[in-house]
């Protein structure tokens, strides 16, 4: 059934992960420059060349929106969409671990001032949100062969 609480989480899930690509993760002030960084580019007034490409960071909040969302119309086949949320949740710590890679480069390479955005906790709520999805299919599948049993 589409209608279940893990439908909501890996919803959730998919959204926050979305806005992720929405909105800057920090914005670096330097002298002359500011640059905002989203999790796909840096952007720049002057249109300047970056200084650091951003590919595994646009790749992989990507795939972690597909695996969600498709996941999500999985619901016949819990161990399958078991499997594919905790797939998620490696990519997810992934994805968060190479943000932080990327923000600590940046900088060193902008050596200015830094202001945060409320973009980089998404990524962080999207892995709680998918872990508690996780667990609800979890208790589906118990409570299935709970019945199976029964009968």
């Amino acid at each position: 059934m589409i209608q279940r609480v893990q439908t909501i989480y890996l919803l959730i899930a998919t959204i926050l992960m979305l806005l992720f690509y929405i909105f800057p993760i920090a914005i670096f002030t330097t002298d002359t420059f500011s640059f905002e960084f989203f999790n796909c580019h840096l952007t720049h007034p002057e249109n300047l060349e970056p200084p650091i490409t951003l590919l595994p960071l646009a790749i992989l909040p990507s795939l972690s929106i597909v695996i969600s969302f498709v996941s999500i119309f999985l619901y016949k086949k819990r161990k399958l969409q078991m499997r594919l949320g905790k797939i998620n949740l490696l990519l997810i710590f992934t994805i968060t671990v190479v943000t932080i890679l990327y923000f600590l480069k940046l900088s060193e390479l902008l050596n200015g001032s830094v202001q945060y955005g409320f973009s980089g906790i998404f990524p962080v709520l999207a892995f709680i949100i998918t872990a508690m999805g996780i667990s609800a299919i979890n208790k589906d599948e118990k409570l299935v062969k709970s019945i199976d049993r029964i009968r």
